[in-house]
């Protein structure tokens, strides 16, 4: 199957490092070979009221530009299309629209949000692996979103060894065999995310939709992972 632009995904990584510095890459990518389309990278200028706030920033990061030199550029590659990062519903996100806020422009809205972090926290073999190749840690790299996409690619290979069902299932898809897996694990993560706030909720049980026996022991199982 082609690769088709309206399915582009996005690696995003929008981070401050220990010493100030907010730096911004944005890789576009073709969904099946993964092949990049579009890319931005910059060190940029601290986000104010950003936290945790940084003190000691070096000198050298007022010669940065702002966000608003990139920010165009930024949600057009982001607006629409699918996200994938580690990490990015709890810190990448609220970052950018943070900084979106600052300069009084709306931000972008992703298609769907692939966030490596619920792979890794899986406790699989695979995970593991992916982890040791460097799926996850930015700090690897000048460019960040480069080490996730070379990370996924040198985990195809494992997935016939660690899931050969799943690679099965997934290796005519649209999308790239380990891409569509972290998605499956987003996606359910999510839903057993949306069923803890349900089991936590004030409303009384008659309000409720009711659980099986089985779906009510492994959400809380997966309950405990979250925390």
């Amino acid at each position: 199957m082609s690769d088709d632009q309206d399915q582009f995904i996005t690696f995003f990584d929008f981070k401050v490092d220990g010493s100030g510095i907010t730096q911004l890459h944005v890789n576009q990518v073709t969904p099946r070979k993964l092949y990049s389309v579009t890319s931005v990278w910059s060190l940029l200028r601290p986000i104010k009221n950003d936290e945790p706030p940084v003190k000691n920033i070096p000198d050298v990061v007022n010669t940065f530009p702002e966000f608003a030199e990139v920010s165009d550029c930024a949600y057009h590659m982001l607006d629409g299309h699918i996200w994938i990062g580690h990490d990015i519903i709890r810190s990448d996100y609220p970052r950018l629209k943070k900084a979106f806020a600052e300069i009084d422009k709306d931000p972008p809205v992703p298609k769907d949000i692939i966030d490596i972090r619920h792979f890794l926290m899986s406790g699989t073999k695979l995970a593991g692996l992916a982890d040791i190749l460097g799926l996850g840690h930015p700090e690897q790299e000048k460019y960040p979103t480069l080490v996730n996409v070379r990370a996924i690619k040198l985990c195809e290979e494992a997935m016939s060894i660690y899931e050969p069902d799943m690679l099965k299932n997934y290796v005519d898809g649209h999308f790239h065999p380990v891409v569509s897996l972290l998605r499956d694990f987003a996606d359910g993560w999510n839903a057993v995310a949306a069923t803890r706030e349900l089991l936590l909720s004030p409303y009384p049980p008659s309000m409720m939709k009711p659980l099986k026996v089985f779906d009510f022991i492994y959400t809380r199982r997966l309950m405990n992972l979250i925390g």
